[in-house]
């Protein structure tokens, strides 16, 4: 992508969260990224509703992956701050949630 837009960075980061609460954002920051015009729209999957369906993650799950994932989190958080991207980021990135 550098040699494309030598101006920009190669990459964008997003939040999750926002997609679901608002995703007409991030299809118009993607669209001012990519500086093109994004048909179509972002599916939504796994919505069937089943007795079976796990909603909630275990305490023990919780746990386990807090302990996996919360120093690379942090390293993120850092990374993002130190490299700011393109004028339509989301700003300030927003730290994940515990579920």
């Amino acid at each position: 992508m550098q040699e494309i837009y030598p101006q920009k960075p190669d990459f964008k980061h997003d939040s999750y969260d926002e997609l679901v609460q608002e995703p007409s954002k991030i299809i118009h920051r993607i669209e001012e990224f990519l500086e093109l015009k994004l048909t179509g729209s972002f599916p939504h999957t796994n919505s069937n509703e089943t007795p079976q369906k796990v909603k909630v993650v275990s305490q023990h799950a919780k746990e386990v992956l807090g302990s996996v994932f919360r120093g690379k989190n942090e390293e993120l958080y850092k990374f993002i701050q130190d490299h700011p991207g393109p004028y339509m980021e989301q700003k300030p990135f927003p730290r994940f949630k515990d579920v």
